[in-house]
């Protein structure tokens, strides 16, 4: 008598009938899947890949989360620690865990493989109950990771000794990195970055912005507020870039704002700046933050290097975001402040506004009417070409 035959197992079906159940399994269906062996690992990889591109965005809080984007759709996976309840969402799978930050480093890894998922985005918000070690536990899935696209920092803590330990301990390139005040106005931030920055945008506060930080920076492009950065710090900066291979090779366009009025007197000390005519010399650098948009940059100091590089720099009040001409108002407190490094105080202060205006000294019906307030007096701008 013939010995039967085995029935043939699910695992022994064709790549073809596979493709087809797996049409019908959403993307947390085939990750668990893809758990069970390395055989079901193959066979989801295969499958997965027919998904399209995908991308990860992780988040960071007293939990983590991890989703995963595709063109039409996202999937969330959470990792808890043990103490906190959660309720299950739509679309999503969540687990409890001792080691929180291990568990999603695991999760990471395996997602990334399944799905050849690349890192979208991050946006950190460590809670206090988070530890060093689970944070260290996490960023193990980050060690083959060359460049985070986009990162967001944010803490309401008032101790951020935990977010201070990740961001010096990251030691990755970011893309866009956006880092919100309320983290960085508190005198506990110190932040000690390790990698390249392509562009940051700092704020409307931006204290933690010292001579040290700005001097150490490997940054292309800065967007931001309030410094603790004084007329000589500026003077020192810039005499650090005019020496080749003593300062940042990476500045396309910084703005912020110094902690006094500027004064050019000092800033310009000791450097052979050409003060350009406000009139007739106009430049455009293509904003980093909005695709479509110019910075039109009137006059300016221009600081020439022995390698050729030229660095402009000025104050906001002659830069332009549309193609409005400068009021003659503008043009003469250039002349007056640029030109002329006339530093005494004006009689009275205005509000930091400017407002679109009947004004016949500002040019006529329609046209805004310039007020050069204690604030714009502060907001340094520099632009390497």
């Amino acid at each position: 008598m013939a010995a039967l035959s085995k029935p043939p197992t699910i695992l022994s079906m064709p790549e073809e009938v596979f493709d087809l159940i797996f049409k019908f399994l959403n993307p947390i269906e085939i990750f668990q899947f893809s758990r069970v062996s390395l055989k079901t690992k193959e066979i989801s990889m295969k499958s997965a890949a027919k998904k399209g591109r995908s991308l990860m965005n992780i988040t960071v809080m007293d939990h983590y989360k991890l989703e995963l984007k595709f063109l039409e759709e996202s999937w969330h996976f959470l990792v808890f620690p043990n103490s906190l309840d959660y309720e299950e969402g739509a679309n999503s799978l969540s687990v409890r865990s001792e080691n929180p930050g291990r568990e999603f480093s695991r999760l990471v890894d395996q997602i990334r493989e399944v799905f050849k998922a690349e890192i979208g985005s991050m946006y950190i918000n460590i809670g206090s109950e988070m530890t060093t070690d689970d944070l260290n536990g996490f960023m193990k899935c980050l060690d083959t990771v060359i460049k985070i696209p986009e990162m967001t920092v944010n803490s309401s803590q008032y101790d951020n000794g935990h977010m201070n330990w990740f961001m010096e301990n990251l030691k990755k390139d970011i893309g866009k990195l956006y880092i919100n005040e309320r983290y960085q106005s508190t005198r506990h931030a110190n932040f000690k970055f390790q990698g390249k920055i392509d562009d940051l945008n700092a704020g409307t506060v931006s204290e933690w912005l010292d001579f040290d930080q700005l001097k150490s920076l490997s940054c292309r492009n800065i967007y931001g507020g309030l410094t603790t950065l004084s007329n000589q710090d500026l003077n020192l900066f810039l005499k650090n870039w005019s020496l080749e291979n003593h300062g940042n090779e990476r500045i396309g366009f910084y703005m912020f704002q110094a902690k006094e009025k500027l004064e050019w007197s000092i800033i310009l000390e000791g450097l052979e700046g050409e003060v350009r005519d406000v009139k007739t010399v106009k430049r455009d650098y293509k904003s980093p933050w909005h695709p479509t948009q110019m910075f039109h940059i009137n006059g300016g100091v221009d600081i020439k290097r022995a390698d050729g590089k030229t660095a402009t720099v000025g104050m906001r009040f002659h830069v332009g975001f549309d193609e409005e001409p400068l009021t003659q108002k503008a043009i003469d407190q250039y002349e007056k402040i640029i030109k002329n490094r006339d530093s005494e105080e004006e009689e009275e202060e205005e509000e930091d506004v400017v407002t679109e205006d009947e004004d016949e000294d500002s040019g006529g019906e329609g046209s805004r009417e310039f007020k050069l307030t204690t604030n714009a007096r502060q907001y340094f701008f520099m632009v390497v070409w």
